[in-house]
């Protein structure tokens, strides 16, 4: 029986032990490992990392493999631990976005951010023909990772001031895109807020992948200068058919 307890009273120190020195090792662990844990064909990478896992940075690089670009501001996190969460925080975000650990997924808290609309170039054709301009308003409520959607309104994606390379008039308005959340997955709606520009769609993201039908036509407050100006942009938004185009994915 003594020896019985003996062993028990090594095993359960061996295995404090092993966890003591998995946090110790965790704590330093470096922050570019992070580079090797993410798909070499995402649109988004980390081309730099710094720090620790617990605490650090990285410059975050956008588009396809071979020609990505990096952000201006390098991303920054740390691990709270009266929260159990890790607060990452970026210059476009416009407060510290919190993303903690659960059996049932990541959870991400309520946050928005505001970034110009030319990011968008660097994830490639056609974007890096439009040349966008103007800025980008994200806002998304809270959400789990790894777990189906919530019912409801999920996030707002506006480009307001909307600008592109491709047409000599700006802006050329105001968009607005909502993401609701269903059983089947998430359901897209483009609007427009203003501009010269209507321009509508509907789509859905799911197990099938993106689908989105959507189509644009001059506003009514279009006088024939700004159609001359906006007709460039429209041929190449699409399949058009005299003053309307229609677009999708």
């Amino acid at each position: 029986m003594a020896g019985s307890r003996f062993s028990r009273k090594n095993a359960a120190l061996w295995l404090a032990g092993m966890v003591c020195a998995a946090a110790a090792g965790a704590a330093v662990m470096p922050a570019r490992w992070l580079l090797a844990a993410l798909p070499a064909d995402a649109p988004v990478a980390l081309a730099d990392a710094g720090g620790t896992l617990w605490r650090g940075s990285a410059w975050i690089a956008l588009g396809p493999p071979g020609a990505r670009r990096v952000l201006p501001q390098p991303v920054q996190w740390r691990w709270r631990w009266d929260a159990l969460a890790v607060e990452i925080s970026h210059p476009w975000l416009q407060g510290p976005l919190h993303a903690g650990l659960a059996w049932n997924g990541v959870s991400l808290s309520a946050q928005s951010l505001r970034a110009p609309a030319s990011v968008l170039a660097a994830l490639g054709a056609p974007w890096n023909t439009l040349a966008p301009q103007g800025m980008l308003e994200l806002a998304w409520q809270p959400l789990r990772l790894g777990a189906a959607l919530p019912s409801g309104p999920l996030a707002e994606l506006r480009w307001r001031n909307a600008g592109t390379a491709l047409a000599p008039v700006a802006p050329v308005g105001t968009y607005l895109l909502r993401v609701q959340g269903g059983k089947t997955g998430a359901a897209l709606a483009l609007s427009t807020e203003s501009g010269l520009l209507d321009v509508t769609g509907q789509g859905s993201v799911g197990r099938r992948g993106l689908r989105f039908q959507g189509r644009a036509s001059y506003a009514g407050s279009a006088g024939e200068a700004d159609r001359a100006a906006l007709d460039g942009l429209m041929s190449m938004l699409g399949r058009r058919s005299g003053d309307s185009v229609e677009f999708g994915a």
